[in-house]
């Protein structure tokens, strides 16, 4: 548990200015002051330390249906977050009991439900006639789902649970594991719980205004998949086999995030496996990243400048398609030359011919490329994935 953090801010003339912490028995920090502080910087919640499929987010809204804070992640994954200050006399399971109610109650919404209680929650983020997926389109542009998969994406999580369930307040003064004892009375769903510790910060002699700090104090972190299999003929039986965990892909050692695992699990069929395991070798080989969706993944590559950014080069789907990322505006915004990811889309239609850039925007591709398209020129795709890195790495370094 993390307690004593004492940040401090630094002015560009180098004087450093020490920040206090604002205990939450100050009467000027309430519930509300939280939840009005998640509702506008989702980013505040340190979704991406828990799994990144439900990053990146955005706000739904406060009290729907007694649900303090909203959010959805542009994959299709609600988060559902109580906030709590720990001067009140609540336990971390009865707390935890009151957010699994939410969660399962939520398990019978459909997606019109999930869209109507958002345009019906305090300070609604939905415009007047706005879709749900208008609205994810206006806040996650480059990371937001086609419309028909979100909606699916959407469908699916709340049919099976697949949400994340965080805590957040001033710190966790009761035993941890009191959390974990709740998750066992719903083993049918697939919640995921986090607490996150929110600190509260100010230096009211040279500013106005506070500093948020959030860190992640406990996550439910081991993802275990079984099946229960029964045997109707004979003598009746049940088996149940637990999944052992899987990597990401071969030489990979990092754990299969439960995305990845869902991803690989709804592929259309064995040779579009074999394709996506073999292009994220070359991910790998490459110096790419990933990032994984229910229903894909990113290869990105984070930016030769140090900002931290990322650029997504290609994006591959559970139905078996690989298209071009959204390279043309994540250049625009670090200063590097669009013509990069033009010249990208240009090589990638000389070598799949039936394919042209975009109509309207000449950095993505007239559709998307089928598995079978790209097993048969994988070789020049990968030529075309080097070429475009190190044009981005040589731009990076002459700007």
């Amino acid at each position: 548990m993390r307690r004593t953090l004492s940040p401090c801010a630094v002015r560009a003339d180098g004087t450093h200015l020490p920040l206090y912490r604002v205990e939450y028995a100050d009467r000027r920090v309430g519930e509300d002051f939280l939840q009005d502080a998640l509702n506008k910087s989702p980013a505040l919640l340190p979704v991406e330390e828990i799994d990144p499929a439900f990053a990146p987010l955005a706000s739904l809204g406060r009290e729907l249906a007694g649900i303090d804070n909203l959010f959805l992640s542009a994959g299709g994954r609600p988060v559902l977050v109580e906030t709590k200050l720990w001067r009140n006399p609540e336990s971390v399971r009865e707390v935890v009991g009151q957010i699994l109610d939410y969660a399962v109650a939520m398990g019978s919404w459909s997606y019109g439900n999930l869209e109507r209680a958002a345009r019906e929650s305090q300070d609604s983020p939905l415009a007047p006639g706005e879709s749900l997926h208008r609205y994810m389109a206006r806040r996650c542009p480059e990371e937001v789902l086609a419309e028909r998969d979100f909606v699916d994406a959407v469908q699916k999580s709340l049919r099976n649970g697949r949400f994340l369930l965080l805590i957040v307040g001033d710190g966790i003064r009761e035993g941890v594991e009191r959390m974990v004892e709740c998750l066992h009375e719903h083993p049918q769903r697939h919640f995921t719980f986090g607490l996150v510790e929110l600190g509260i910060y100010e230096n009211p002699a040279w500013f106005e205004g506070q500093v948020l700090l959030p860190s992640l104090v406990a996550k439910t972190t081991e993802i275990v998949r079984a099946v229960v299999r029964v045997e109707t003929t004979g003598p009746a039986s049940v088996s149940v086999v637990t999944e052992a965990p899987a990597s990401d892909a071969p030489g990979n050692p990092q754990r299969r995030t439960l995305s990845a695992a869902e991803f690989f699990g709804a592929l259309p069929d064995a040779c579009t496996r074999a394709l996506y395991e073999r292009m994220l070798r070359l991910a790998d080989e490459l110096g790419l990243g990933r990032t994984w969706r229910s229903s894909s993944v990113s290869l990105r590559l984070t930016d030769p400048g140090g900002s931290g950014r990322e650029l997504t080069l290609l994006v591959l789907n559970t139905r078996g398609e690989i298209y071009t990322g959204w390279l043309q505006n994540q250049l625009l915004r670090l200063d590097l030359p669009v013509a990069i990811s033009t010249g990208f889309v240009r090589t990638v239609c000389s070598i799949f011919q039936t394919v042209s850039p975009h109509a309207s925007l000449p950095s993505a591709l007239s559709r998307n490329l089928t598995a079978a398209e790209v097993a048969d020129r994988f070789d020049e795709l990968a030529d075309a994935l080097r070429e475009t890195i190190e044009a981005i790495r040589t731009a990076s370094r002459d700007g």
